[in-house]
């Protein structure tokens, strides 16, 4: 799946990344409006990011915004919250 979130929250620019379907399934099953955050790791580069909802303009929350990226090596275990 292609997932393109905000690279902030302050931020118009997309980012292009590639989910992985277990990433999908967990996107695709938050509520809309939820402010939980998640990781999802770019299959293409293996970059963890948690991300969240965010407007999309319309007011709707279909979209995602980089909340932070998690470093390279880490062992950090994102503890989902909303």
């Amino acid at each position: 799946m292609i997932f393109t979130p905000f690279e902030s929250q302050t931020s118009g620019r997309r980012l292009l990344l590639k989910l992985s379907p277990e990433d999908k399934q967990k996107w695709d099953s938050k509520p809309r409006r939820s402010h939980m955050q998640m990781e999802v790791t770019d299959q293409t580069t293996g970059r963890r990011l948690v991300v969240r909802s965010a407007s999309c303009g319309a007011g709707c929350y279909c979209a995602a915004e980089v909340v932070r990226e998690i470093p390279t090596g880490s062992t950090e275990a994102l503890h989902y919250h909303d």
